[in-house]
């Protein structure tokens, strides 16, 4: 799987919750089996994971077809069952991955050309599906087309301040959230939040990957912030994450969305390794090691301290 936004899957859970984990991962996975082809859930992403939950949360009283509560990974939803926030975000889900793959061909060397180009293939008829349910459902795809193409040449643009290379993206992930908004007619105050979470979310990406990226990039000349800008040090990256994952959890705490669903993702945005030097997320991840809550989220065991599970899926 792919993004930032890790959950564990809770395995004992009978009946999954709307807002339970589970059911939002295998609702966005299932959905677009349902509308993409069963190829294209090969690229189902946390990230797009963690929107369905936020968009759910504002879906009340919704009735969902019995194949989403179904443990069976082949049991999908009839395509017309396919909820808004599912339809959407499986739809974005597939779009954004062919973006990434058409990013990597223009990024990397004549070499590594073959591998997705095969990757583009295989998604191809999936992508056109994606397009065209984005379009009906009015996503700005022209803007993202443009931002698309401002990341395209700022790649090929040496010595850019590090503030620039990240901005389309964030750009991007911040309409997909407000659309996200849009859709449900959300209050304009919630949808500024998921707005800033999508920039957020979009800033720590981006920091994130070229920092684990960077040796790889450079071994193989491709494109890195940091090679591009030798000024941008791995520290500078690194506290902009650190930034950015404080104002997650910022703009997560005001939105009126259930506390389990907030106390989940800000413990998870609390122990990202983004900074050795910031001291608010090093608490935070040094309190999470000492916890249990690798196995809390995962076993729902009866037995958990950490106040999260026990709110959220444990409820003992």
């Amino acid at each position: 799987m792919f993004g930032i936004m890790h959950q564990s899957l809770c395995r004992n859970v009978n009946e999954y919750a709307v807002n339970d984990n589970r059911f939002n991962y295998c609702g966005t996975c299932k959905s677009m089996g349902s509308t993409m082809g069963q190829s294209s859930r090969l690229a189902l992403n946390y990230d797009i994971v963690f929107l369905s939950a936020l968009l759910n949360e504002y879906v009340p009283n919704l009735q969902y077809e019995a194949a989403y509560f179904e443990k069976s990974c082949w049991k999908l939803p009839k395509t017309s069952a396919v909820p808004l926030v599912f339809e959407y975000t499986a739809a974005l889900n597939v779009y954004l991955a062919a973006v990434k793959i058409q990013d990597n061909i223009h990024d990397s060397k004549w070499w590594q050309k073959p591998q997705w180009y095969l990757a583009k293939a295989g998604l191809l008829k999936a992508f056109r599906k994606a397009k065209n349910t984005l379009r009906k459902l009015n996503f700005p795809l022209t803007k993202v087309e443009l931002l698309l193409k401002k990341n395209w040449i700022n790649e090929r643009t040496p010595n850019l301040a590090l503030a620039e290379y990240v901005a389309p993206t964030a750009q991007i992930t911040k309409l997909s959230f407000e659309h996200g908004a849009d859709l449900l007619n959300i209050s304009t105050t919630d949808k500024d939040k998921l707005g800033e979470i999508g920039h957020a979310l979009g800033e720590m990406a981006y920091c994130m990957d070229a920092v684990e990226d960077w040796q790889m990039d450079k071994l193989n000349r491709n494109f890195n912030p940091m090679i591009a800008n030798t000024s941008i040090s791995k520290k500078q990256v690194k506290d902009r994450t650190a930034k950015y994952a404080n104002a997650m959890i910022e703009a997560l705490s005001a939105l009126t969305i259930s506390s389990q669903l907030k106390s989940r993702y800000i413990l998870l945005l609390s122990s990202l390794d983004s900074s050795e030097k910031n001291p608010k997320l090093q608490q935070q991840k040094k309190k999470e090691r000492n916890s249990c809550l690798e196995f809390c989220c995962v076993d729902c065991c009866s037995n958990c301290c950490c106040e999260i599970c026990s709110n959220s899926c444990c409820g003992d």
